[in-house]
């Protein structure tokens, strides 16, 4: 089942980050990062009433407010840099966090996977990569070496780097916490983050409650929409390797360059349809393996 909740968690990033997008038009990073965070509180806590929690330990508020520390910055910096960025040059950096996560899950969680599913994994983390090449004309790795020669594209990559960690205090999180909860661990690294974080909103922000009021609705949608996200990939978490969930939700790349095209004509590499195809193939033998 891991493998579904894999592939809806991606269809609700894809969603998320084309609004997000759309939404910074008209609205900061920092405040959008804030809605991320506070809006799902609400919802978290109705869900978690029916199902009471039995006991947790250390280990599982390391997880929490750990994974809460670096998903701010993580979020905050990948924000800011999808604001001034073009989404067709910044997606295909988040095939870099998959590759930092394989890493670290097999450092701290001693995560094992199939051949099959390496193979697949290996195809999505390509066909990521393959989304960026048409802009390059000098060489098959010469995208790497551009990535590094703008700070826009830094700023991202290293938000994959440091959101990479995340998952794996999410799943430290969902491993010490009976009877396992992804509402009650996503809703408790919410709640951890939202006083400092509304602190420093405070401090950057002027005029925060007229902003508020005046995108109320819009803060609420991609509160949500970003909410159910993750909240079906903690449930893929419960079930299945991290870093294979993870992978299933890179799929939103493919999705997100398509979708970009349309509503902000920002056009995507004519290697689009092959890179598709590539990364459709990796989802394929994940399922297999």
């Amino acid at each position: 089942m891991w493998f579904w909740w894999g592939i809806i968690s991606a269809i609700f990033a894809s969603v998320s980050t084309i609004y997000i997008k759309h939404s910074l038009k008209r609205i900061s990073p920092v405040l959008i990062t804030w809605a991320i965070i506070v809006f799902p509180i609400p919802v978290l806590i109705a869900l978690c009433l029916p199902n009471p929690i039995n006991s947790l330990n250390l280990l599982f508020w390391v997880g929490v407010c750990s994974s809460a520390l670096f998903f701010t910055f993580a979020k905050l910096w990948s924000t800011q840099a999808v604001q001034v960025g073009l989404l067709s040059k910044l997606m295909p950096l988040s095939c870099f966090g998959t590759f930092f996560l394989y890493i670290w899950g097999l450092i701290f969680l001693g995560e094992q996977i199939t051949i099959i599913n390496f193979l697949g994994m290996t195809c999505i983390i390509s066909g990521a990569y393959f989304l960026n090449i048409e802009s390059v004309h000098e060489g098959f790795w010469q995208p790497i070496t551009l990535l590094f020669k703008n700070k826009n594209t830094m700023l991202y990559l290293l938000a994959m780097l440091i959101g990479s960690f995340v998952s794996i205090f999410d799943k430290t999180a969902l491993n010490n916490v009976s009877p396992s909860n992804p509402n009650f661990t996503y809703l408790m690294e919410n709640i951890v983050t939202v006083i400092p974080f509304t602190l420093y909103l405070m401090k950057k922000e002027s005029q925060i409650f007229s902003k508020i009021k005046t995108h109320f609705w819009t803060l609420l949608a991609v509160g949500l929409i970003y909410a159910f996200s993750v909240i079906t990939l903690f449930y893929a978490f419960m079930s299945g390797p991290v870093v294979l969930s993870v992978v299933l939700r890179q799929t939103q790349i493919a999705t997100v360059m398509l979708l970009s095209f349309f509503i902000f004509a920002d056009k995507p590499p004519k290697h689009t349809w092959l890179a598709t195809l590539i990364m459709l193939a990796g989802v394929v033998l994940v399922k297999v393996g």
